[in-house]
């Protein structure tokens, strides 16, 4: 794919695609060649528009630094050791070695993607004035596109063993 000067190459491609395919197969699941066609063409799209975005953030001075890759980096691994459990630890570099993957390869794309969300949330979101007719009428044309909710059914149950006692 070409955007602007900026090709993504077959290898950027096979890159990006690298983690999913790994933890599929991680999973026990076999990917056969049109599931794998309409991945890549799935991700081809998903790099397009991702340079697309991240074009125009830094276009509006929202750059990816290594100051930023760290710091969200740092985030991030101090996000995971909050949701773990007392006394165990979470060995991310080592999950990023099993999907194919660097640190640094990891760092960049969080930056970037820190950095387009900066700048929708600065520059973009303030922009965006919807009213409440609008919305309805949104709602009202795609209720069954985006908000339908398919029929579910709960159920729960208590199970004890009752006691018998001698009288």
């Amino acid at each position: 794919a070409t955007i602007g000067n900026k090709k993504i190459s077959k290898e950027e491609l096979i890159r990006a695609l690298n983690p999913q395919v790994r933890m599929q197969i991680m999973m026990g699941q076999k990917i056969k060649p049109e599931q794998y066609k309409l991945l890549a063409k799935n991700m081809t799209e998903e790099l397009v528009k991702a340079n697309i975005l991240e074009e125009l953030a830094a276009k509006a001075g929202y750059k990816v630094t290594p100051e930023l890759e760290n710091q969200v980096y740092s985030k991030f691994l101090a996000n995971i050791k909050k949701q773990m459990p007392k006394g165990k630890t979470f060995d991310f570099e080592k999950v990023i070695k099993q999907q194919g993957l660097t640190v640094a390869q990891v760092k960049k794309q969080m930056a970037e993607g820190e950095a387009i969300q900066n700048w929708i949330k600065d520059k973009i979101a303030p922009t965006v004035k919807v009213t409440d007719a609008q919305a309805k009428d949104f709602y009202t044309k795609n209720r069954d596109t985006y908000f339908k909710t398919p029929e579910t059914v709960t159920a729960s149950h208590i199970l004890f063993k009752p006691v018998t006692t001698k009288d």
